[in-house]
């Protein structure tokens, strides 16, 4: 008994095109993959710009305490 590897090629070729065709999912994949790219864009910002932020709001934090509040 031998083994023909065209053999088992041929028989797997119209699995593999029919993977190669399966769309199912590819939504999902896209999302994923978007909010991947939209996660690293924030960390990145973040990573950046932080301490400008944070600055800026400790800035606003103190102006806010600094306001009259009035009294029922």
């Amino acid at each position: 008994m031998s083994h023909n590897p065209q053999k088992t090629q041929d028989n797997n070729e119209p699995q593999i095109r029919s993977f190669a065709r399966d769309v199912r999912g590819g939504g999902v994949v896209e999302y994923v993959i978007l909010i991947g790219c939209i996660a690293i864009l924030a960390y990145a910002g973040f990573k950046a710009f932080g301490d400008q932020i944070s600055g800026q709001i400790k800035g606003q934090t103190t102006t806010l305490k600094a306001v009259p509040t009035a009294s029922p």
